[in-house]
């Protein structure tokens, strides 16, 4: 598979639409870079997260649990912004 990342035309820097291989751990890295976390407290979303891109973005930025952020997520239908 081809690790591709998909940018919607952004209209603010919460703005996120991403997709990626789930082999390729640098890619999910790179989305996650937009929080300005330290690559440990990356990872350690990451994994908290299970791999999932705006679950992690979330973890760090609300310092909610996985738990909590991805059931946040479902209620906004899968809206980073308004789970923000």
């Amino acid at each position: 598979m081809i690790a591709a990342i998909l940018e919607a035309p952004r209209r603010s820097a919460l703005s996120v639409s991403v997709a990626c291989n789930l082999d390729s751990a640098a890619g999910r890295e790179a989305d996650i870079a937009i929080t300005g976390a330290p690559p440990a407290e990356v990872q350690t979303a990451l994994d908290a997260s299970d791999g999932e891109v705006k679950t992690a973005i979330a973890v760090i930025l609300t310092g909610a649990s996985a738990a909590d952020v991805r059931s946040r997520l479902d209620a906004a239908a899968g809206s980073l912004r308004a789970v923000l």
